[in-house]
């Protein structure tokens, strides 16, 4: 809006200035300068927002890299700098406050990652995919600290909701932690094979949290075949430490059965 506002005065001043200062008596040199001068300060505008949108571009790809790569802290660095000051476009401001509400989870700061998640909610211009992301990172949130009924309802809402396939992968993968976490562990296998599916295609290697998952829920069951092979599968998407850091109740889990032997 900025640029835009000096593009429409500079083109005012262009073809206004050189009448008025003429009915002036000023020299024509000023008469010429000034236009020039404008166009000048219009096409440095650009130049300066130009530079600002190059780094926003960068601070976020940076942040996306060490998110994928579970460096949290440098996310937060990344994350705080490109906060310090308004953000354009909108798009990129949302991506913004999503990757703080789960760097901030992550670190255990758990009130900020919730206000992040609600300021994305309650914004009433935020485009619906980064509302979704946010319900689905508020739910998630809430079980980790114990806000079962929030979560609950914040998830069964997400289920009436017709989500793209990488969208609904994370939902499910929610809605699975939900379950083991409430020991309702026939409702996290009714559905194996259509949720292994979706987390193989959409989760890169966050698909190993719910291999993991779903080792427990096997585990839980005394099915110990099925809780051996999944475990063998979420330990060769991501190592054993890392998923107990992410879901405490996966210590059984990896106390019991052997993990795969991830290439070096």
């Amino acid at each position: 809006m900025g640029l835009m506002a000096a593009v429409a005065v500079g083109l005012a001043l262009i073809v206004v200035a050189p009448p008025a200062l003429e009915q002036q008596s000023i020299s024509p040199w000023v008469s010429v300068a000034l236009p020039w001068g404008v166009f000048g300060l219009i096409v440095w505008s650009g130049w300066q927002a130009s530079r600002r949108q190059g780094r926003v571009v960068r601070d976020l790809m940076t942040a996306r890299e060490a998110a994928d790569l579970n460096d949290w802290p440098q996310v937060a660095r990344c994350v705080r700098r490109l906060l310090a000051r308004p953000v354009r476009p909108p798009q990129a401001r949302y991506h913004a406050y999503l990757l703080y509400g789960a760097a901030a989870e992550r670190s255990g700061s758990h009130a900020a990652g919730e206000r992040a998640f609600e300021l994305l909610l309650g914004d009433e211009n935020s485009d619906p995919a980064a509302k979704y992301h946010a319900a689905i990172g508020l739910a998630a949130l809430k079980l980790r600290t114990e806000q079962l009924t929030d979560a609950v309802r914040l998830l069964d809402r997400l289920r009436r909701i017709e989500l793209p396939p990488p969208l609904e992968a994370g939902r499910e993968l929610v809605r699975l932690f939900q379950e083991v976490l409430m020991g309702h562990y026939d409702d996290a296998i009714a559905e194996f094979e259509r949720r292994r599916a979706l987390f193989r295609r959409h989760l890169s290697t966050r698909a190993g949290y719910g291999y993991g998952l779903f080792a427990a829920a096997f585990h839980a069951r005394g099915r110990t075949e099925d809780a051996a092979t999944q475990w063998r599968d979420a330990t060769l998407m991501l190592p054993p430490e890392l998923l107990v850091e992410r879901y405490e109740l996966l210590r059984p889990v990896a106390q019991s059965y052997a993990a795969s032997v991830r290439p070096e």
